[in-house]
């Protein structure tokens, strides 16, 4: 009976994850039968601009590098291991199709590999703590659809409320949707984390946890930490009913408090290796520290906590009880995981919301558990409240569609401005700088192994200095020496002159001799920079 169990279940995983990634695919398919002679779709309906520079990460490893250099910055790299699966990803893309057309379609496999482990991770985790199998769908469903009632503040117009949008349009690690929607590694990370956390509580190989975390490292390094975090808090609370037991338990209990010591303490020795390299490189690189200063990850007003979490919050105390009642043990690592976050989310860091991974998790075991087993259990009916937590991914898959369906930048891009990219795939030497506005440089890497001067707030270095200088670059005002001062300040080998660079100055460039002609259709002509001009 056990097993008829066991296997309808993960039949229907099995096919909940299919009907998931079949809906978070239709907006991309919208995107690609909608594109045609005049409009090439980038492959994105939302984080257009960090959807790019993953292809651009591809398309570095398929160029043949295997360290990350960023190509959105002009400034000398040495390389880091970083975005490795990206890089490898890259080097895929073998085929005679056009690279752009591989790597997308390489990106959007990764990305329902990746969803369907983050699903089946999930459901494994909830395995652990929630017995019945309605309420393991129910949860599963919970997390991976779900999210809070910032709906609510959108559907009002308070898109900005207290100064930020709310946590589910913007935080894959708040929730979950967003990262099986369209951001790959995060999602392969968490379903790294959830394995390693069961394989921590219920596994009997010691090295098990480890490795898995090692392994979610190469998809983002922070989720180690939070495993660290995670599974430490669980100890030191272990630690502490430890030192209180006056019991005839209390042998029984020390021992395994000695085991789960030793367990943590091997497997943060294995999976500690990337960290401690990353954090190394960060802070000894001196553009990996702009990098690292650029990118502002900072948590939003408490209020945006409430609102996000808040429905599931009002069963907490029932659900404590109970996951207590039902894991003598393992039930604080739930309990410690929820009430850690909120200290982690405002530590004195620029990452301070990436610290709330996977939370969304612990949240949802602990609503569930007030309504499964136990006395005095809540009605069922009561759970029905928690169809206000799918509004926000119904939201996000219609703003999808509704995005593919409308042929304009930068989800899309004009076929002439591919083609401008296309000549410089074939004419610029790899790694050569082009110099080009935000929004051209952004994507152009997605399609060129080339380095751009800007074009990916976090990545271009010293990003408000270089985008005053490009702009100074293309105003009118700019005299010659200028000009030639910023190309060899960047090292610029080519000037893109397209649409978007018109609308910053008034700058013709047939006026000065510092440029040579290159390629020129319609709206978009390139400039090779002459070379006496470039150190």
């Amino acid at each position: 009976m056990n097993n008829k169990l066991r296997l309808t279940g993960k039949r229907w995983v099995l096919l909940f994850t299919l009907f998931v990634l079949i809906v978070t695919s239709i907006p991309y398919a919208f995107g690609l039968f909608k594109q045609g002679d005049d409009w090439r779709f980038t492959g994105f309906v939302f984080g257009v601009e960090d959807g790019n520079s993953y292809l651009a990460k591809m398309n570095r490893g398929s160029a043949g590098e295997w360290l990350f250099k960023s190509p959105y910055t002009s400034t000398q790299q040495k390389g880091v291991i970083a975005f490795l699966p990206y890089i490898l990803l890259g080097k895929a893309a073998v085929f005679p199709v056009e690279k752009h057309t591989q790597l997308l379609i390489i990106f959007h496999l990764f990305r329902l590999g990746a969803g369907a482990a983050m699903i089946f991770a999930t459901y494994d985790f909830l395995c652990v703590f929630v017995r019945g199998v309605k309420w393991r769908r129910v949860s599963l469903a919970v997390i991976i659809l779900g999210g809070g009632l910032g709906w609510m503040l959108v559907s009002y117009g308070k898109v900005k409320w207290l100064g930020s949008i709310p946590l589910e349009f913007t935080s894959p690690e708040s929730f979950g949707f967003l990262a099986l929607y369209g951001l790959p590694h995060l999602a392969m990370a968490r379903a790294l984390l959830l394995w390693g956390l069961k394989e921590f509580l219920v596994g009997k190989r010691i090295y098990g946890p480890g490795l898995l975390w090692l392994s979610s490292g190469f998809f983002q390094p922070l989720s180690v930490i939070i495993a660290w975090v995670v599974s430490g808090t669980y100890v030191l609370i272990l630690l502490i009913q430890g030192h209180r037991s006056r019991n005839e338990r209390m042998l029984t209990e020390l021992f395994f408090l000695k085991k789960n010591l030793e367990w943590l303490l091997v497997n943060v020795l294995i999976s500690c290796p990337l960290v401690i390299y990353t954090v190394i490189r960060f802070r000894m690189d001196a553009y990996l520290r702009a990098w690292t200063s650029q990118n502002q990850i900072i948590s939003p007003h408490p209020a945006h906590y409430f609102i996000a979490y808040g429905l599931m919050a009002v069963f907490f105390v029932r659900g404590i009880k109970q996951i207590r009642k039902e894991h003598r043990y393992r039930g604080w690592l739930i309990i410690g995981w929820v009430a850690v976050v909120p200290i982690l989310v405002y530590l004195p860091t620029v990452i301070q919301r990436r610290l709330a991974e996977g939370v969304w998790v612990a949240v949802v075991i602990l609503a569930v558990k007030a309504f499964e087993g136990g006395e005095g259990k809540l009605p069922k009916e009561w759970a029905y409240s928690w169809v206000f937590v799918f509004p926000t991914s119904v939201l996000l898959i219609i703003g999808g569609i509704q995005t593919a369906c409308f042929l304009s930048p930068p989800v899309f891009r004009p076929t002439a401005e591919v083609e401008a990219f296309r000549y410089l795939k074939d004419e610029a030497v790899k790694n050569s700088v082009v110099l080009t506005s935000h929004e051209t440089g952004n994507v152009l890497p997605a399609w060129v192994p080339v380095h751009v001067v800007l074009g990916h707030g976090p990545e271009t270095a010293n990003y408000d200095l270089v985008s005053q200088k490009m702009e100074s670059f293309y105003g009118a005002q700019t005299t010659a020496q200028n000009r030639i001062q910023i190309l060899d300040e960047f090292n610029v080998d080519y000037v893109f002159w397209g649409p978007a660079e018109k609308a910053i100055g008034d700058w013709d460039p047939e006026e000065t001799d510092i440029i040579s002609p290159g390629y020129d259709q319609g709206p978009y002509k390139i400039y090779d920079v002459k070379s006496e001009r470039v150190e």
